[in-house]
């Protein structure tokens, strides 16, 4: 069940020339279905979730949608008794009856939508399923105390409740279980107000003002970087520049990314004691994301600080994921092969978690008992030989093969949960950087990469366990900066592929940003008041594309976010370029 309460954003309704209409029968096999709640879904570059119109079946099954714009639609229908229905592609030019077909049992989606003071909301909710096809949005009716019910096809949705003045967004997932969402309707900006815009001008930080960004950053021991996509060069050159600012100016000492500790330790290597060089050791990280120039730049700069004997103060590179545990493996294996041969043959059974039989780990029970009972042993054995192994390695060494043990658990569980997997890994991305600053010398900051979604204060509401930021705001508190990063319009990298942005919506975070008409800044949300203060404070589309993108459903790429509960500052870039590979290349 999903009982949590989901927060919505109001967006505002198209308007179009409505002159057409699209008539039908609904049907259950051959019966037909009455009271089905119909709905017209525009097709083409319009918002994805628009719903143009709608109307009741009658008795028979048939049903006549009036008013609606000549064009393309797609046309769904959707029952409290039977499973929504769905046709793509029809065309009011000439369009003959069409014929929905429902489903005797699907998915049952239901809750209560409520405005802000309590009151009901009585309107409709639309749930669009989130999927390659298109138009897929299903509609219920509240009742008098606010309550919906529907029954849909197993999928992930966004949710969506009619008010008078607009759309509201949610979302929720709908997995093997019947769901029950509550939707809270809040105070929202329709468009951005010109008070709101009048101060993101006047309080636009240029770059290069290290007072501001020292101010900013304060006595924090983190400053967590996000990036609103994984392949954006600003980003990524942005980072750097505030990583040796932060470095030289403010006696920060560690360095944190999405990457897997024992690879990241490969790059520590470089940068601390010069073994290899930067292009290596970055091609040789867990994600195609970071292998990139752009970060080869920063590891060479904190190879060169390292290097110059003027430095008191070394920094260090680290990992905080869990998403290879294959990397943990290798060095708790290589370990006990010199401090303990016999016994190192007992993490063969570890790779159960690594699959090349196409099976999943997940739904294998007996893989997944025997990986748990092996975890067990090590850990085990690594206590009660610990003098032992110490003596004919060393503590470090030891300490390091120890801690592989708790990253493999780690992933082990990331594995096994699936549906859960992304709250999961951001739990343990937060333990794994306060190990980090655990483990370095007492009062130590470390600077933290990680996409927007991660360094969020504010959890998405699909995934009400939390995010990393949300974990170390938690034990951390002001001790916590958090930077978001944001922009218009150009290109990126996503995979292999570089892809074309869209401009940002008008009336999104990332639009009110783009309308001051700078290239280039910084803004401090905590210093909005009066009306600009409530718009930070106001649910607002926001733009989040990570290591995949689809350009058939950019709608998929917007989050809603409070940005003043998400992040303490924003950086704006309004034209982006891709990443390039460590070899310097574009990829096209």
């Amino acid at each position: 069940m999903l009982p949590h309460s989901v927060l919505l954003i109001l967006l505002a309704l198209p308007v179009f020339a409505q002159d057409a209409s699209i008539e039908g029968r609904v049907l259950i096999g051959r019966r037909p279905v009455s009271s089905a709640l119909v709905a017209a879904v525009p097709l083409g570059p319009r918002e994805w979730w628009t719903v143009a119109g709608v109307a009741r079946s009658d008795r028979d099954g048939r049903f006549r949608i009036t008013g609606l714009a000549r064009g393309r639609y797609a046309v769904t229908a959707t029952s409290d008794r039977f499973a929504a229905g769905h046709v793509d592609r029809v065309d009011t030019a000439g369009q003959k009856p069409v014929t929905i077909a429902m489903e005797r049992s699907g998915q049952r989606l239901s809750g209560r939508v409520r405005h802000a003071d309590g009151q009901p909301l009585v309107g409709r909710v639309a749930a669009a399923r989130l999927s390659s096809r298109d138009g897929d949005v299903f509609v219920a009716q509240t009742d008098g105390e606010g309550r919906y019910s529907m029954l849909l096809p197993r999928a992930r949705y966004r949710l969506f409740a009619e008010a008078a003045d607009g759309m509201i967004e949610g979302a929720a997932d709908l997995e093997q279980e019947n769901a029950e969402v509550d939707l809270d309707i809040e105070r929202v900006f329709r468009v951005t107000p010109p008070a709101a815009a009048e101060w993101i001008r006047a309080s636009a930080l240029r770059l290069e003002d290290s007072a501001a960004l020292r101010n900013i950053v304060g006595t924090a021991r983190i400053a967590a970087f996000g990036e609103a996509t994984h392949g954006t060069r600003e980003f990524f050159q942005l980072k750097h520049r505030m990583l040796e600012f932060l470095v030289r100016e403010m006696g920060f000492s560690a360095f944190a990314m999405e990457v897997s500790a024992p690879q990241a330790a490969v790059v520590d290597e470089y940068v601390v004691n010069g073994k290899g060089d930067a292009a290596t050791v970055v091609a040789g990280l867990d994600f195609a994301a970071w292998r990139t120039a752009e970060v080869v730049e920063m590891v060479r700069w904190m190879r060169e600080w390292n290097e110059d004997p003027r430095h008191a103060i070394k920094i260090r590179f680290h990992g905080f994921d869990m998403q290879n545990p294959a990397a943990s493996i290798a060095v708790l294996r290589e370990f006990l092969r010199r401090v303990d041969p016999g016994y190192a043959k007992v993490t063969e059974s570890l790779d159960l978690l690594v699959r090349e039989d196409g099976e999943s780990y997940a739904d294998d029970r007996t893989a997944r008992h025997r990986v748990r009972e092996v975890l067990d042993l090590l850990e085990r054995r690594m206590r009660e030989h610990r003098d032992d192994y110490a003596a004919a390695s060393s503590q470090i060494e030891w300490s390091w093969a120890r801690r592989q043990i708790d990253l493999i658990r780690q992933g082990e569980e990331l594995l096994r949960v699936r549906a859960r997997a992304f709250e999961v890994r951001d739990r343990w991305m937060a333990a794994n950087v306060k190990w980090i600053l655990d483990h370095e010398p007492a009062g130590a900051k470390v600077v933290l990469w990680a996409h927007n979604g991660h360094v969020t204060a504010e959890p998405p509401r699909y995934f009400p366990g939390g995010t990393m930021g949300m974990h170390l705001r938690r034990i951390y508190g002001d001790a916590m900066r958090i930077f978001g990063f944001a922009f218009d319009r150009g290109s990126f990298r996503a995979g292999n592929d570089v892809y074309e942005a869209l401009p940002a919506k008008p009336a999104s975070f990332d639009g009110a940003l783009a309308a001051a008409g700078l290239p280039l800044f910084m803004l401090d949300l905590r210093t909005a008041t009066g009306v600009a203060r409530r718009w930070v404070e106001s649910p607002l589309e926001h733009r989040s594309i990570g290591l995949a993108y689809d350009p058939e459903t950019p709608g998929n790429d917007w989050v809603t976010v409070h940005p003043v509960r998400s992040y303490d500052a924003v950086i704006f870039v309004a034209a982006t370029t891709p990443t390039r590979d460590v070899m310097g290349h574009t990829h096209r």
